[in-house]
């Protein structure tokens, strides 16, 4: 269908383009928002920035870049039907298009890589590892090669932006719709990475499901991508400044989204600071304290003429604690730190302070009584 065909049957006077704006702006904003209250949450609680952080703040740079070019596509007449566009600003969009989704990939895979990062510093377990990786190759595949294709999606490279010169191209649509599901399936392994981890901490019910609620924030992002992905199906390259607009503006939501999802389980020093201020008595109470290297105390046994014991402990998978018992009538408590702690600083996720407490009780008959307890500050 040529454009004077596609004029013919639409409205030429219909407009996106200030629905785009307002969405470019808002959303724009709010990332940058979130990254800021996300440092401002470390300089409170006095942790050191990590490389997930400057990661997050690179992704950041990005997303500037490409809420620059959704709007130099407004300008263009990005929102528009293509028959009330002059040649001129057809090539401008197609051209800027190219740009766009080189940017909108990077900024999307720079977010994933931060995920994983801040995964690898809360979690001290050597399991995580593997799931790390794996969903790393991915996302650096998954960006890398979309890079690639968006540039060379045609020969000569010119013939994207140049569609009467002669030369070949791939069926564009094809290829967003091939790509996206790549993305989607990358976001939801992500999200799952520390479902396993939380679910086999040694503590409660309800603080389990509280953990996987804060790493489940980031699901948004998911719905994100999916609902981007339904709207390509709408793309007509026969008026490409009308059908895929929204797509475009979709691009930078589930970008933006990302940011905001990866900023979320940071924020909860400012929640409790800004909570404190409703509540300044319970605060004490509610702080959970922070514990160092393992600390043990053993009282005297056998009275007080009797020299204390050292008592000795081993760590099996992890999470448990047991004591190696040969002396009687002893209770002995541990507790330690299992979380957060890795590259030197802690996180604010609710991960940081695991306590187990063993209660042993040694009789005349060698029966032994054993009641484990594992507690994560909220």
């Amino acid at each position: 269908m040529s454009t004077n065909d596609t004029a013919s049957e639409v409205d030429l006077s219909e407009s996106r383009q200030g629905e785009l704006r307002t969405t470019v702006y808002s959303i724009t904003i709010l990332a940058a928002v979130f990254v800021a209250l996300r440092f401002a949450a470390r300089v409170q609680r006095g942790a050191t920035f990590g490389i997930d952080d400057w990661m997050l703040v690179v992704a950041l740079v990005f997303l500037f870049g490409l809420a620059s070019l959704c709007l130099l596509l407004i300008h263009y007449g990005m929102g528009l039907h293509a028959g009330a566009l002059s040649p001129y600003e057809l090539t401008q969009i197609l051209k800027t298009l190219v740009a766009q989704e080189v940017f909108y990939v990077t900024t999307n895979g720079l977010i994933k890589v931060s995920l994983l990062l801040m995964y690898c510093r809360i979690f001290t377990f050597e399991r995580i590892k593997w799931p790390v990786l794996v969903c790393g190759f991915l996302a650096v595949g998954w960006s890398g090669s979309i890079v690639f294709v968006s540039v060379f999606q045609c020969n000569p490279v010119r013939k994207a932006w140049n569609p009467f010169m002669p030369g070949e191209c791939i069926a564009l649509k094809t290829a967003f719709i091939a790509t996206g599901v790549p993305n989607i399936v990358t976001d939801i392994l992500i999200l799952c990475v520390p479902a396993p981890l939380v679910w086999g901490l040694n503590t409660t019910m309800p603080r389990r499901l509280s953990l996987l609620f804060i790493f489940s924030l980031g699901s948004f992002v998911v719905f994100a991508s999916i609902y981007r992905f339904i709207t390509i199906f709408d793309f007509e390259t026969s008026d490409t400044s009308w059908t895929l607009a929204k797509a475009v503006i979709w691009c930078l939501v589930e970008c933006s989204a990302g940011v905001i999802s990866a900023c979320l389980p940071t924020l909860r020093p400012l929640i409790k600071l800004v909570a404190g201020g409703f509540n300044s008595t319970n605060k004490n109470s509610e702080q959970a304290p922070t514990y160092g290297p393992a600390q043990l105390h053993v009282p005297t046994i056998g009275g007080s003429g009797n020299k204390s014991k050292q008592r000795h402990f081993k760590r099996i998978d992890d999470m448990v604690l047991r004591p190696d018992c040969n002396e009687r009538n002893v209770t002995s408590t541990i507790e330690r730190g299992e979380l957060g702690s890795a590259g030197g600083h802690s996180d604010e996720i609710p991960l940081n302070a695991i306590g187990v407490r063993t209660d042993v009780e040694w009789s005349e008959r060698s029966s032994i009584g054993v009641a484990d307890k594992g507690e994560v500050g909220l």
